[in-house]
């Protein structure tokens, strides 16, 4: 019975992982282009 209780465990933790992998790269571009605006050009 439990494979069947923990049947969608890997895909709830691969949707976290992905989720959070984009934020963190829309946060990482978004400081590189936010610093990047006070350089001189």
């Amino acid at each position: 019975m439990s494979e069947i209780k923990n049947a969608g465990g890997k895909g709830y933790c691969l949707m976290v992982f992905l989720v959070a992998f984009f934020l963190f790269l829309a946060l990482v571009l978004y400081v590189y282009y936010y610093n990047g605006k006070f350089l001189p050009s």
